[in-house]
């Protein structure tokens, strides 16, 4: 994101031109909406549409009076920013299908009315209601799906000698105002239960504020991790978004019982290496890191087998030049919601899955955990269970 004012000033235009388009259709397929006086209408929507931004904001800037009442903790208490972020996301999950949906809906519309006598009130109630049916649906269906992570499983081989070793890697977990202590402890259940050797965190642990993670203890819950080999992390796009990279890297470290890797390498028992990479973003910030990779590679013994973390799955050629066999990516929860996959797999190598490129692969996960909206379509949130051995 090299320019975040021209970024987030496109998005709050296309966001409120989306809204007044889903309004003004929902309206004209609606005889009582359509009686409704237009400034409760307006207003009611203009709240629900800043519902999931108000705590980012106050977060920003806290009111005297907010900040005096819950100094140590989330701006507003944190069941009402939980509802927000709850309420708010669901809400952009319907703008975004509602608007795409009516827009089909009109080009339907405008096919028919050349061939057929439609009578166009008719149409625009039957399509509304239609509209609104799927919208609702496909947000109930997201959201369960969000809430239902499957385990997925590898087998990868690695050249050289070392104990094989079961290696559970979670990405994009997005702790916050959304995924909070219960979801942290089914992630918690569905990882201890693989009894992994060792566990890796991919970044993006924490959303993008940490005040919601400190409220129910986030840390707490990820040291329940279990592993006999420990816990590694990498830093993510989240933890710099808000330059507070510093900050959210001091409270994983030193209250998670996790190793973060920034810019480290860390062997574990059975000589295979973890080199941990600092995430894109942290460029805008601390600078290149382009010769780490390479610098890593030969401070290690000849044959030692080696285990690349990279939150953001776009910098597989540098890989690939330090001839690492294995990278683990998340990053772009395939797109999280259906049809994004479309585009967010002709932004990167690979979306999701494996790619295997000359002697090295690359294994990107969905994620377990959303941001905007707190649902899934198109794919299913997931851990990841590696089965590494020695090549034959």
């Amino acid at each position: 994101m090299r320019n975040p004012i021209l970024f987030f000033g496109s998005f709050a235009l296309l966001y409120g031109l989306a809204v007044l388009y889903l309004a003004r259709r929902t309206r004209q397929g609606s005889r009582h909406l359509a009686g409704l006086d237009s400034r409760l209408w307006y207003g009611a929507l203009a709240v629900l549409s800043s519902a999931y931004f108000l705590p980012r904001l106050l977060a920003e800037r806290p009111p005297a009076a907010l900040s005096a009442a819950y100094p140590t903790s989330t701006v507003l208490p944190s069941s009402v920013e939980s509802l927000l972020a709850w309420g708010g996301g669901l809400w952009l999950a319907a703008v975004y299908y509602g608007t795409l949906l009516f827009l089909l809906a009109d080009l339907v519309w405008l096919i028919l009315s050349r061939w057929t006598a439609v009578a166009k009130q008719n149409y625009r109630v039957r399509s509304a209601a239609g509209v609104w049916l799927l919208v609702v649906s496909l947000c109930g269906y997201g959201t369960y799906n969000a809430l239902t992570p499957v385990v997925t499983e590898y087998e990868v081989a690695l050249p050289g000698q070392f104990e094989p070793f079961r290696l559970a890697a979670v990405s994009d977990i997005h702790l916050g105002r959304q995924v909070g202590d219960a979801r942290l402890q089914q992630l918690v259940d569905l990882v201890n239960a693989q009894r992994p050797d060792a566990v890796v965190l991919l970044g993006d642990t924490i959303d993008d504020d940490l005040a919601p993670v400190q409220s129910f203890n986030g840390a707490a819950g990820l040291a329940r991790l279990s592993a006999r080999w420990g816990v590694y992390a990498v830093m993510g796009n989240h933890e710099y978004m808000r330059k507070r990279g510093e900050e959210y890297a001091a409270y994983l470290s030193g209250n998670a019982r996790l190793r973060l890797l920034r810019n480290e390498t860390a062997m574990l028992p059975n000589g295979v290496a973890l080199i941990g990479r600092e995430d894109l973003s942290r460029e805008r910030h601390l600078g290149a890191d382009n010769p780490f990779l390479a610098q890593a590679k030969r401070s290690l013994p000849p044959q030692t087998p080696a285990i690349v973390l990279d939150h953001q799955p776009n910098r597989l050629s540098e890989t690939l030049a330090a001839e690492l066999p294995l990278q683990l990516s998340g990053h772009t929860h395939v797109g999280q919601i259906a049809p994004n996959q479309y585009i967010v797999r002709n932004m990167h190598p690979i979306d999701y899955g494996v790619l295997t490129a000359g002697p090295a692969k690359l294994i990107v996960s969905s994620g377990f955990g959303t941001w905007g909206p707190p649902l899934r379509t198109g794919n299913r949130p997931e851990i990841v269970l590696i089965r590494i051995s020695p090549q034959q």
